[in-house]
């Protein structure tokens, strides 16, 4: 089989370091994993200059593709709708697939407004469904799971029916192959590289897609892999980011993945993503500082008490703000820095609390702190179900710009100064 995996060009205003974490694991480790199963595969990604949907029609045009796989994110939808169609045009013979949490969330939006599309993975491991799908057009299989398809003018849904069980042999993007850019993709994380080490979260919060995407089990990858590939890697990258929603919810995971660094004596650098709630144990905090963990970002989200009551991150806010207090004072101990994850927009919100959290962040050890705007994708996906979801809809909810709701004291400019000025949150 003959497969393109193909990313779009951004419409959002995201870091560039920031969208760079998804782009390289939901297609570079997906890519490399039908490549892994005895496929031809070519990853085209329009975050490179040199590569636009101009440059994929070509390519399409001129070399006869058995499928395409579209990785969809909402960032990248706008370039989706425009793209599919003149695939399908220059190329009708070809399958086209779209995976990425915008089909997860949104099937009924894209079956209407997506045209050319001949299969949407709806659920499960997007990897395995990839390779699933491959066998059926095939001929290998006539077995499908976690897919829609369209047959006949038909959509035919098999998203219910289950893969593998607790799925853990994801594949790591390799640094020595030429699959993806890497030096691009470093360059533009400054010489960091991704680890996807665990999917599915316990955790449905409001504001993320990870239980959309890859429902609420929490499984990882065996700490031999991840430890074998950071030797292998380790005198080319300066940080491995280590990608997980709750890095730290499996403690015991966790543990033994320390030990064993520390018993290779690997001596690298890396950072991971967690909660408050998870950070409370500091023989796990001193450990991973051992092993080489320099920070952690932490979701806060909000610790006023009010806006709390439409997140539901705690139920009690003295104790939230206790755990807060021992967990900065642990990280501080063991020189781990805590990158703060803030959000504004909330129901509740004034400017006095949202100053008066940072000001409590900073007094209680924060390195640094990061503020987006509250989106609850939720609300899309309801309106989804309900066939009333536009394209408007999806483009306002942006977590950079995105006002949900402006709290009191505050007006726009200095709703989005809070958001892109650094020297603002310097000086609070």
């Amino acid at each position: 089989m003959n497969v393109l995996f193909i990313e779009a060009e951004e419409t959002f205003y995201m870091d560039v370091r920031t969208k760079m974490l998804k782009r390289w694991v939901y297609l570079g480790e997906i890519a490399t994993f039908i490549e892994k199963k005895g496929e031809k595969v070519k990853v085209m990604d329009c975050i490179e200059s040199k590569i636009s949907h101009c440059e994929i029609l070509k390519e399409v045009e001129n070399t006869k593709y058995d499928l395409i796989c579209c990785l969809t994110r909402i960032e990248t939808l706008n370039s989706m709708i425009k793209l599919i169609p003149l695939l399908k045009t220059v190329s009708p013979k070809t399958k086209i697939l779209i995976y990425g949490d915008m089909p997860c969330m949104f099937e009924n939006f894209i079956k209407e407004n997506i045209n050319g599309i001949d299969a949407i993975v709806k659920s499960g491991d997007w990897d395995l469904s990839i390779a699933n799908y491959i066998d059926y057009i095939s001929k290998r299989t006539n077995k499908l799971f976690g897919i829609i398809i369209k047959e006949n003018d038909e959509w035919k849904d098999y998203s219910k029916e289950k893969s593998i069980e607790n799925f853990k042999h994801w594949c790591f993007t390799e640094l020595d192959e030429d699959l993806v850019n890497v030096d691009l993709y470093k360059s533009l994380r400054t010489n960091q590289v991704v680890i996807s080490i665990s999917r599915g979260c316990p955790y449905n919060c409001k504001f993320c897609s990870a239980v959309a995407t890859f429902k609420n089990k929490d499984r990882r990858k065996d700490i031999y892999e991840i430890v074998e590939y950071m030797k292998k890697y380790k005198d080319q990258v300066s940080l491995f980011k280590l990608f997980s929603p709750t890095f730290t919810y499996d403690e015991k995971w966790v543990m033994d993945f320390c030990k064993l660094i520390i018993k290779e004596n690997l001596k690298v650098n890396w950072e991971v993503t967690s909660r408050p709630d998870c950070l409370q144990n500091e023989n796990l905090i001193k450990i991973m500082a051992e092993a080489g963990c320099s920070q952690i970002s932490v979701g806060v989200e909000t610790i006023d008490r009010i806006s709390n009551m439409e997140l539901n991150k705690f139920r009690d806010i003295e104790l939230y703000e206790s755990k807060l207090v021992n967990m900065f004072s642990i990280a501080n101990r063991y020189n781990v820095k805590i990158y703060v994850l803030l959000m504004i927009g909330i129901k509740g919100q004034t400017k006095e609390n949202i100053y008066n959290s940072i000001k409590f962040l900073k007094k209680n050890g924060s390195s640094r702190i990061k503020i987006s705007a509250y989106s609850p994708r939720q609300e899309l996906v309801k309106k989804d179900s309900e066939n009333k979801l536009t394209i408007e809809d999806i483009n306002k909810m942006d977590k950079r710009t995105y006002i949900n709701y402006l709290p009191k004291g505050l007006n726009e400019k200095e709703f989005l100064d809070l958001i892109y000025n650094n020297e603002l949150l310097k000086k609070i």
